[in-house]
C-alpha cells in the first residue's frame, strides 16, 4: 500500500501541519477507533535511527504529557508515526513569529505564572522518566510542547531523536532550537550527555516561566530558583547540574 491509499482509507483529516523544518508531514483524522494523529516521516532531510526502538521508547512513558497507541507503519513509499490525537497547538510553529501579540507562544507567556510552571513542571517530571531509562533526547524546544487552553492540558510531541547513553557528536550541529541547545551541541566530537538535557531544561524553564529573559531583576519566582536555571544553563558543562534528577531536586527545593 502506498502513503497516499494508508492517508485515503483514513478519511479527511482536520488538521493538517505541511510546513515542519524537519520536512515531516502531520495530519489529524477522525477515525471509528478515535482520533489519530500520523507523521509522514521525510527521513531524507532528517534522518532517524531504530523507528521502531523509538516507538517502543514512545509507548513505555508513562507520563500523561505522551500520547497514547504509537505504532509505525511502512508503506511502499514511504513511512510514517501513527498514535491517538492529542488536543492543543505546539507553542512553536514556523508558520508563525514567536513575537506576534496573537501568536500560541505569546498567549501563553501570558496566561498565569502558576498554569505555566504546572507545564514546566510536568516537563521536567517528563524528562526525570526519560532520564531513569538512560536517553538522552536530541531536539527538545517549545515546539514540542502542545498546549489546550480550553482545558489547560499539555502535551509533548516530537521526542524522536533519542540516544541511548552518552554519545560523540558526529556533525557539526545538532538539531534542535538554538534558544535551547548547550554550547557543546555546536561542537563536533563534543560529548553529549545528561549535563546536555540538563541544559535544555534549565532553557525551558526561562522559555516557559520568562520569555527567555535570563537576568535576575525581572525574574518572576525566588532568587534560588533563578540560581538553579541559572547554573543549570552555564556555558561550562562542569558546572551544572550532573542530572536531571539532581537538578529537578533543586528546582523543587527552591521553588
Amino acid at each position: 500500500m502506498t502513503l497516499s491509499e494508508y492517508i485515503a482509507g483514513l478519511g479527511t483529516p482536520f488538521e493538517a501541519f505541511l510546513s515542519q523544518d524537519s520536512g515531516n508531514r502531520s495530519y489529524s483524522f477522525a477515525t471509528p477507533d478515535g482520533p489519530k494523529w500520523i507523521k509522514v516521516l521525510d527521513l531524507q532531510q532528517t534522518p532517524l535511527q531504530d523507528l521502531q526502538g523509538t516507538i517502543r521508547f514512545y509507548n513505555s512513558l508513562q507520563s500523561a504529557l505522551v500520547p497514547r497507541r504509537w505504532r509505525l507503519v511502512e508503506l511502499t513509499d514511504g513511512v510514517l508515526m501513527e498514535h491517538d490525537w492529542a488536543a492543543g497547538t505546539v507553542l512553536r510553529s514556523p508558520d508563525e513569529d514567536r513575537n506576534h501579540p496573537n501568536s500560541v507562544y505569546q498567549r501563553f507567556i501570558r496566561l498565569p505564572l502558576d498554569r505555566r510552571s504546572k507545564v514546566y513542571d510536568d516537563v521536567l517530571q517528563l524528562f526525570l522518566e526519560i532520564e531513569g531509562q538512560g536517553i538522552i533526547v536530541e531536539d527538545f524546544y517549545d515546539g514540542c510542547i502542545l498546549y489546550d487552553f480550553a482545558t489547560d492540558i499539555a502535551h509533548v510531541c516530537d521526542l524522536d531523536h533519542i540516544h541511548r547513553g552518552p554519545y560523540r557528536l558526529t556533525k557539526d550541529r545538532q538539531y534542535g532550537s538554538s534558544r535551547f541547545m548547550a554550547p557543546e551541541e555546536f561542537r563536533k566530537n563534543s560529548l553529549i550527555d545528561y549535563r546536555t538535557n540538563v541544559y535544555t531544561m534549565g532553557a525551558t524553564g526561562f522559555v516557559l516561566l520568562n520569555d527567555n529573559r535570563r537576568q535576575m531583576n525581572d525574574w518572576p519566582l525566588s532568587v534560588d530558583s533563578f540560581r538553579v536555571l541559572e547554573r543549570a544553563t552555564s556555558k561550562a558543562k562542569e558546572d551544572r547540574q550532573e542530572s536531571i534528577e539532581k537538578f529537578y531536586r533543586e528546582w523543587r527545593a527552591r521553588i
